[in-house]
């Protein structure tokens, strides 16, 4: 049987702190490796008929999926941004 794939793109809308991101990486590294992690806590072993496809976009420099990628992800993550509304 071949693996289920989920393509998730991340949407970075900021860039973290220097030294998170020497640390950890983009948002959207971090949010791969959370969501891999989790993954794996919640399937264990069933995670071998998963098959994880990620993708970042630096948002804040305007890079976005074109038309045919939108057509085939699974879903998306937005990160935070540092001119979001604060409450």
């Amino acid at each position: 049987m071949s693996p289920i794939v989920l393509r998730i793109v991340s949407l970075d809308c900021e860039v973290p702190v220097p030294s998170v991101l020497a640390e950890r990486g983009t948002f959207g590294d971090i949010f791969e490796t959370l969501l891999r992690k989790a993954a794996k806590t919640e399937l264990g072993d069933e995670t071998r008929d998963l098959e994880l496809k990620f993708k970042t976009y630096n948002a804040k420099a305007g890079e976005l999926p074109d038309e045919v990628e939108l057509e085939e992800i699974d879903g998306v993550v937005l990160t935070g941004s540092g001119t979001s509304i604060r409450w």
